[in-house]
Protein backbone atom coordinates (compact mmCIF):
# COMPACT_ATOMS: atom_id res chain seq x y z
CA UNK A 1 0.00 0.00 0.00
CA UNK A 2 1.75 3.14 -1.20
CA UNK A 3 0.33 6.43 -0.09
CA UNK A 4 0.67 9.97 -1.34
CA UNK A 5 3.84 10.98 -3.07
CA UNK A 6 2.93 14.61 -3.68
CA UNK A 7 4.88 15.92 -0.71
CA UNK A 8 4.28 16.68 2.91
CA UNK A 9 1.62 18.37 4.92
CA UNK A 10 0.63 21.89 3.97
CA UNK A 11 1.34 24.03 7.08
CA UNK A 12 -1.67 26.23 6.33
CA UNK A 13 -3.96 23.22 6.24
CA UNK A 14 -2.46 21.90 9.46
CA UNK A 15 -3.08 25.29 11.11
CA UNK A 16 -6.73 25.11 10.01
CA UNK A 17 -7.07 21.64 11.53
CA UNK A 18 -5.64 22.86 14.84
CA UNK A 19 -7.82 26.00 14.77
CA UNK A 20 -10.97 23.97 14.22
CA UNK A 21 -10.19 21.82 17.26
CA UNK A 22 -8.87 24.68 19.39
CA UNK A 23 -11.94 24.94 21.65
CA UNK A 24 -11.64 21.27 22.63
CA UNK A 25 -7.88 21.55 23.05
CA UNK A 26 -8.34 24.64 25.24
CA UNK A 27 -10.87 22.90 27.50
CA UNK A 28 -8.73 19.77 27.88
CA UNK A 29 -5.51 21.70 28.53
CA UNK A 30 -7.35 23.91 31.03
CA UNK A 31 -8.57 20.77 32.80
CA UNK A 32 -5.04 19.38 32.98
CA UNK A 33 -3.68 22.68 34.29
CA UNK A 34 -6.43 22.98 36.92
CA UNK A 35 -5.85 19.43 38.11
CA UNK A 36 -2.12 20.04 38.31
CA UNK A 37 -2.63 23.30 40.23
CA UNK A 38 -4.94 21.55 42.69
CA UNK A 39 -2.64 18.55 43.15
CA UNK A 40 -2.75 18.82 46.91
CA UNK A 41 -6.56 18.85 47.00
CA UNK A 42 -7.06 16.35 44.17
CA UNK A 43 -4.86 13.51 45.30
CA UNK A 44 -4.93 9.78 44.98
CA UNK A 45 -6.70 7.61 42.52
CA UNK A 46 -9.46 10.07 41.60
CA UNK A 47 -7.09 12.81 40.50
CA UNK A 48 -4.91 10.32 38.64
CA UNK A 49 -7.87 8.86 36.78
CA UNK A 50 -9.20 12.28 35.84
CA UNK A 51 -5.79 13.48 34.66
CA UNK A 52 -5.27 10.28 32.66
CA UNK A 53 -8.67 10.74 31.03
CA UNK A 54 -7.84 14.28 29.95
CA UNK A 55 -4.49 13.17 28.52
CA UNK A 56 -6.14 10.33 26.56
CA UNK A 57 -8.72 12.77 25.20
CA UNK A 58 -5.90 15.10 24.13
CA UNK A 59 -4.26 12.15 22.37
CA UNK A 60 -7.51 11.47 20.51
CA UNK A 61 -7.61 15.09 19.35
CA UNK A 62 -3.96 14.85 18.23
CA UNK A 63 -4.65 11.68 16.23
CA UNK A 64 -7.59 13.40 14.56
CA UNK A 65 -5.50 16.44 13.68
CA UNK A 66 -2.67 14.35 12.25
CA UNK A 67 -5.02 12.24 10.16
CA UNK A 68 -6.94 15.27 8.88
CA UNK A 69 -3.67 16.97 7.97
CA UNK A 70 -2.36 13.89 6.12
CA UNK A 71 -5.62 13.09 4.33
CA UNK A 72 -4.99 15.45 1.36
CA UNK A 73 -1.53 13.92 0.92
CA UNK A 74 -3.08 10.44 0.69
CA UNK A 75 -5.85 11.55 -1.63
CA UNK A 76 -3.45 13.39 -3.96
CA UNK A 77 -1.08 10.43 -4.04
CA UNK A 78 -1.44 6.97 -5.43
CA UNK A 79 -3.82 5.66 -2.78
CA UNK A 80 -7.07 4.23 -4.04
CA UNK A 81 -10.42 5.27 -2.65
CA UNK A 82 -10.64 1.89 -0.91
CA UNK A 83 -7.26 2.39 0.76
CA UNK A 84 -8.15 5.89 1.93
CA UNK A 85 -11.50 4.59 3.18
CA UNK A 86 -9.84 1.73 5.07
CA UNK A 87 -7.27 3.99 6.74
CA UNK A 88 -10.01 6.52 7.56
CA UNK A 89 -12.09 3.79 9.18
CA UNK A 90 -9.10 2.55 11.20
CA UNK A 91 -8.21 6.06 12.38
CA UNK A 92 -11.88 6.73 13.16
CA UNK A 93 -12.04 3.53 15.17
CA UNK A 94 -8.89 4.46 17.06
CA UNK A 95 -10.15 7.94 17.92
CA UNK A 96 -13.50 6.49 18.99
CA UNK A 97 -11.77 4.05 21.34
CA UNK A 98 -9.53 6.83 22.69
CA UNK A 99 -12.57 9.07 23.25
CA UNK A 100 -14.43 6.31 25.08
CA UNK A 101 -11.43 5.41 27.26
CA UNK A 102 -10.67 9.06 28.00
CA UNK A 103 -14.26 9.85 28.97
CA UNK A 104 -14.46 6.67 31.05
CA UNK A 105 -11.30 7.57 32.96
CA UNK A 106 -12.49 11.13 33.48
CA UNK A 107 -15.88 9.98 34.79
CA UNK A 108 -14.28 7.33 37.00
CA UNK A 109 -11.98 9.99 38.46
CA UNK A 110 -14.91 12.27 39.11
CA UNK A 111 -16.84 9.52 40.86
CA UNK A 112 -13.86 8.65 43.05
CA UNK A 113 -13.35 12.33 43.93
CA UNK A 114 -17.05 12.76 44.80
CA UNK A 115 -16.87 9.68 47.02
CA UNK A 116 -13.73 10.99 48.72
CA UNK A 117 -15.36 14.38 49.29
CA UNK A 118 -18.49 12.75 50.73
CA UNK A 119 -16.37 10.59 53.05
CA UNK A 120 -14.41 13.64 54.19
CA UNK A 121 -17.65 15.45 54.99
CA UNK A 122 -18.95 12.42 56.85
CA UNK A 123 -21.97 11.75 54.64
CA UNK A 124 -20.64 8.36 53.56
CA UNK A 125 -22.19 8.47 50.08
Amino acid sequence: MEFGTSGGIDPGYLAIQVAVRLPVIAVLVTGVVLLMLRRTAVTGRGGGLALSGLVVLLAAVAVGIVWSAYLPVFVDGSASANQVGLVSALVGGLTTVLDAVGLGLLLAGLLVLVRQLAAARGTGR
